[in-house]
């Protein structure tokens, strides 16, 4: 596997400066290139390191991932479970990238093809309101993609549903 890539934490981010690295992990689908540094969100980050493909530097000293994990929840407190789901897709070989909510994750059909799905993750203990997920439908839909919702329980065990709007019509009589 080679030498970790090595990141320094800013404001709930992970920046990773060597241009190589940084060119080499947006290849292979991670974080945005901003000039020469490579922005990693939080999910993206503890995925690299949980996997000892990155080495994220704090205060100057290298964090293990469960520190890590504990310092990127202040900023996103579902993390653990976001990161269980992106984990779950990126095992199975799918390209997944932060979504544009907070609870969420694109996934992609290939490198160059535009993202089919919204991942829609959810803890299984928790109360959703029927409203969250008729917004979340008509998001996607507005974005032309179709819904996964990514329900994460106790245990960590995740369960993927198809969600999509059905339209119900009067039959005449």
């Amino acid at each position: 596997m080679g030498v970790a890539i090595e990141g320094r934490l800013v404001n709930g981010r992970v920046v990773v400066d060597d241009a190589d690295s940084a060119k080499r992990l947006y290849g292979e689908g991670y974080g945005v290139l901003e000039g020469d540094r490579l922005i990693l969100e939080p999910v993206e980050a503890v995925y690299l390191v949980y996997n000892g493909r990155l080495k994220v530097k704090c205060d100057g000293e290298i964090v293990e991932c469960s520190r890590l994990l504990e310092i990127l929840k202040q900023y996103d407190p579902q993390l653990w479970i976001k990161f269980s789901v992106y984990y779950d897709l990126r095992r199975r070989g799918r390209i997944v990238k932060p979504g544009p909510s907070r609870n969420s994750l694109l996934m992609f059909k290939g490198k160059s093809k535009p993202s089919k799905y919204i991942v829609y993750v959810v803890e299984e203990t928790v109360m959703m309101e029927l409203s969250n997920l008729i917004e979340w439908i008509d998001m996607a839909s507005r974005m032309d993609k179709d819904v996964l919702l990514a329900v994460v329980d106790k245990h960590g065990d995740i369960t993927y549903y198809e969600v999509s709007r059905i339209q119900l019509t009067r039959i005449p009589r």
